[in-house]
């Protein structure tokens, strides 16, 4: 009778190991799964497309680092020696897997960031926040940088993104910069939309990304910026 009670329990116990290392390979596969989905194969692939361009670069560049928005702009409006490092769908923790791959932004002679919003489908803004502070410290102090905040949306078109928790992203953004003498704060949004958000005349369509008049004010700004810091920093050498 102990023998078979034994026996009963050695089974039971054996089916529940199975079971717990089944959930746990699964829940592990799942992690991965999420991982991937962040970092996607178009991730890099543009990787890289964009090392391969980077080994080319001579000194005196404008790196542009971002999301599709900074993928989609023509640097070379702002700037000639613009290059442009942008990468749809990226997030914060997209460019600071790849600012290591980059030799230019050692001599660089300014860098644009512009990265977060797509940060808000895979981590709290806090974390967010933290990854950028991460950024900010693996450049040298000495390197010009111009963040550029988080642009509004059009929340009729894109109902999953909230512009009330974009301005708290853009805020805590803005508070940290003030921590580097090195780094300016250019929030572009303000000239883009009202209260509801980004203006239909201001995106193609899918209330994220801008359209040519869009992207104009947008350049105008980044290349204002861009020259002020510029001189700032020559001028404090």
């Amino acid at each position: 009778m102990i023998t078979r009670l034994l026996l009963i329990c050695y089974l039971v116990g054996i089916h529940v190991l199975v079971f717990f290392l089944g959930s746990q390979s699964d829940l592990a596969t799942r992690l991965v799964s999420v991982q991937e989905k962040e970092l996607t194969t178009h991730y890099h692939t543009m990787v890289h497309f964009h090392q391969r361009i980077d080994r080319n670069l001579d000194h005196n560049r404008i790196i542009f680092i971002g999301d599709s928005l900074i993928q989609g702009l023509a640097v070379s409006a702002i700037t000639e020696s613009g290059v442009n490092f942008g990468i749809g769908n990226d997030t914060t923790k997209g460019v600071l897997q790849r600012l290591s791959k980059y030799d230019s932004i050692n001599w660089a002679n300014a860098i644009v960031l512009s990265i977060g919003l797509n940060d808000f489908k895979y981590r709290k803004i806090d974390q967010a926040i933290e990854n950028y502070r991460t950024i900010l410290d693996g450049i040298s102090s000495t390197k010009p940088i111009i963040i550029s905040a988080i642009l509004p949306v059009d929340e009729s078109v894109q109902p999953h993104f909230n512009n009330t928790a974009i301005k708290v992203f853009n805020h805590q953004l803005a508070e940290i910069t003030k921590e580097y003498s090195n780094v300016s704060y250019l929030d572009v949004g303000r000239h883009l939309s009202t209260a509801g958000g980004l203006l239909k005349k201001y995106h193609i369509g899918d209330g994220i990304h801008l359209n040519q008049a869009g992207n104009r004010l947008w350049i105008e700004q980044l290349k204002k910026c861009l020259n002020k810091k510029l001189i700032s920093m020559r001028a404090n050498k």
